[in-house]
């Protein structure tokens, strides 16, 4: 080993000692792509998405839609129940190294998570992979999709004026160049790119290319194995619609949100593209997610989905206040009171809440026995019932109630009363954090 290797090796060493060793031996795992090869890249996709569980409360619904090389395998999710305002729209670009990822069921796994958990409507199309289909074949797909939903949306009940894109890896070079296509274009208006440890310039020479080359996941080699596989000639890296970085101007192009790993190959060119971004005006969050390489690191991987999550839902999500209810037989909550409770707490409140299965209407009773506030809450529509045992801080109110479907985990309430109007949380768990809404009856 030369020195230069050594010293490598070292800093490689010292670095991935940080990190959790089932994520070290997964990505010391993975062998160089040209040697792992298209299929069994593929195979490796459709063994994931096999492997993750869904979501449940989502219907899924497979159409075809136009495109100029022919009808796009396309699914469409959409929340169970929901009746609140219009929901937007996500344009959800699979990863996949450009040659792989495809397959209607291989994302079902985040696509019913976003669906359920923003709230929105889930557009994923099955767009053509090279090598069959080169440059630009996947990418007019997508565009196709993206167009259908600006045309159609409003016919199937979604918001069509609010439109986000995005991805990762190969999804998220297609969202960048969906958006400036869009600008360019002057149609569909996107609300948000959603850009996630993505190529932005297919000539590799950025300096975290050198830094991270191989010993991370995805080596150098494995880029240009892939790239390599996309491009119809060496003069489409030059492409803006392959480099988005390469494109003249980047103003006026829709928000983003990038996310990239602090060693992943792909890490400076991506900031890169953030900071002309910013300097064009646009407004953008960059995230470089620590300890990570190009694939994601479970002790983090749940703060990126937060991140993608919070923007998609103050970009396209529902326009009104929605929470989680109880879902399932429950049990009563031990927490003891204490403090003093808000004026007039007494009496009956009707919640506003909602499910994984869509919005359901909560009963409340609140009453105070001995000087302390309990309570009931039920859920006549899905024959649920707790007795509750309430803490009091200042005037504002807590309780929990355990469920067990469709998952098992703990509700946190958490509210306000001011005269005949509640306002407050509900913690779910994997399912996050949502507004409560609730009126005196």
């Amino acid at each position: 080993m030369n020195q230069m290797n050594e010293k490598y090796e070292k800093l490689r060493e010292a670095r991935l000692a940080k990190v959790n060793q089932d994520y070290r031996g997964m990505i010391e795992a993975i062998p160089p792509l040209r040697t792992l090869g298209i299929t069994g890249m593929r195979a490796a996709f459709e063994g994931l998405g096999a492997s993750r569980e869904v979501t449940p409360g989502v219907s899924q619904r497979d159409v075809e839609i136009p495109g100029p090389h022919g009808p796009v395998p396309t699914r469409i999710y959409t929340p169970d129940g929901y009746t609140g305002p219009k929901l937007g729209v996500y344009v959800h670009t699979h990863a996949g190294g450009f040659v792989s990822g495809g397959g209607l069921d291989t994302w079902n796994w985040m696509n019913t998570m976003l669906a359920a958990r923003v709230p929105c409507i889930v557009v994923a199309p099955d767009f053509r992979l090279p090598p069959e289909h080169r440059f630009p074949t996947g990418l007019d797909d997508c565009w196709a999709v993206v167009n259908w939903v600006a045309a159609q949306g409003e016919a199937h009940g979604w918001d069509a004026g609010r439109i986000a894109v995005g991805g990762g890896c190969t999804g998220g070079n297609f969202a960048a160049v969906l958006s400036l296509m869009a600008r360019d274009a002057g149609r569909p208006k996107i609300s948000l790119q959603i850009l996630e440890s993505w190529l932005a310039d297919a000539h590799g020479t950025a300096p975290s290319h050198e830094e991270f080359a191989d010993g991370y996941g995805l080596r150098h080699e494995d880029n240009e194995f892939v790239v390599g596989n996309y491009i119809a000639r060496e003069a489409d890296r030059d492409d803006w619609r392959v480099s988005p970085l390469q494109v003249t101007s980047v103003a006026n192009v829709a928000p983003a949100l990038i996310t990239v790993g602090e060693w992943d190959i792909l890490r400076d060119e991506d900031i890169q593209y953030g900071e002309r971004l910013k300097a064009a005006g646009v407004p953008v969050d960059v995230h470089v997610i620590p300890e990570t390489g190009h694939f994601p690191n479970p002790d983090h991987a749940e703060h990126v989905h937060e991140l993608h999550i919070k923007g998609l839902t103050a970009a396209i999500g529902p326009k009104g206040t929605y929470s989680i209810a109880p879902i399932a037989a429950v049990q009563a909550a031990t927490d003891e009171s204490a403090g003093t409770a808000p004026s007039r707490p007494d009496g009956k409140w009707m919640l506003t809440v909602r499910t994984p299965m869509g919005i359901k209407t909560d009963e409340l009773e609140l009453r105070t026995v001995a000087g302390k506030l309990t309570g009931t809450q039920s859920s006549p529509e899905i024959g649920t019932h707790a007795d509750l045992v309430i803490k009091v801080d200042r005037g504002t109110i807590s309780w929990s109630i355990p469920v067990t479907r469709p998952v098992k985990l703990t509700l946190q309430f958490t509210a306000q009363i001011d005269g005949d109007a509640m306002t407050g949380t509900v913690k779910a768990g994997f399912f996050g954090k949502a507004p409560l809404n609730g009126r005196r009856v």
